[in-house]
């Protein structure tokens, strides 16, 4: 988008909480952190005085699984929960809209497939290419992205990696990108941002697991007592590596 006045900000939420709320409410991994990531920021636009009036809409990468598809992935624009919703409510409204956005793109023929990404993503990139983003109407409020994650704790000469930042870029067309990535039973969420945009990142970032923890509630999945969660966390000691970050 032209400007060098970016934020970035980190949550993380263990995996298994994760597929737990799935697993109880009928949703899938994606459609989960989707409804947190929109019920983080409608919490802090409201924060700001904010209150959209409408459902927000997020540009959400999704596979084709078209033979002859190219690379198989396309970009949908999902429209999220309603103003007002409950954690129930807008998971639903999420998993409704991405169903939606599957079977849609799911129908279309190979060369229509490829036409619609390519449009889709065109459309979308024209601004920042133009050096005008932020001169214009964004295409969407965020960028959500949920890439597939490395089960497994990776080393290098003995030292563990600990975090994978999945930081999403460029923009195309969105002014908050939120990168999903699970690695080695943690769901690492990176933000990236305008500081015009979301000034306090890390407030952001504390509402993701705010958001998380009342879908959670909401759903009725019981968290892991903490002394169980505490015998789970001791490792052996190992020489550690900060962070890497990935792109997605």
């Amino acid at each position: 988008n032209g400007s060098s006045a970016r934020t970035y900000g980190l949550a993380k939420i263990q995996a298994a909480r994760v597929k737990a709320v799935a697993q109880a409410t009928g949703a899938s991994f994606n459609d989960v952190m989707t409804s947190v990531a929109d019920a983080a920021y409608v919490s802090y636009l409201a924060e700001l005085g904010i209150v959209p009036g409408k459902r927000l809409v997020a540009m959400v990468p999704i596979a084709l699984k078209i033979p002859g598809a190219g690379n198989q992935i396309s970009n949908a624009l999902v429209p999220l929960g309603a103003p007002g919703a409950t954690p129930l409510e807008r998971l639903a409204a999420v998993r409704t809209a991405m169903d939606n956005a599957k079977r849609e793109i799911g129908g279309m023929g190979s060369a229509s497939a490829k036409l619609f990404a390519l449009v889709n993503t065109g459309i979308a990139a024209a601004p920042d290419l133009l050096g005008v983003g932020e001169r214009l109407p964004v295409t969407a409020n965020m960028m959500i992205s949920n890439p597939y994650g490395i089960p497994n704790a990776l080393y290098l000469n003995g030292s563990r990696l600990d975090y994978f930042v999945p930081f999403v870029g460029p923009s195309l067309g969105t002014r908050l990108l939120v990168g999903i990535y699970t690695y080695a039973g943690e769901t690492f969420v990176a933000i990236t941002s305008l500081r015009s945009v979301v000034p306090t990142v890390e407030r952001l970032s504390e509402l993701v697991q705010v958001s998380f923890a009342e879908l959670e509630q909401a759903a009725g999945v019981a968290q892991q007592p903490a002394a169980k969660r505490a015998a789970v966390a001791g490792q052996p000691a190992v020489r550690r590596r900060k962070a890497a970050r990935t792109s997605v």
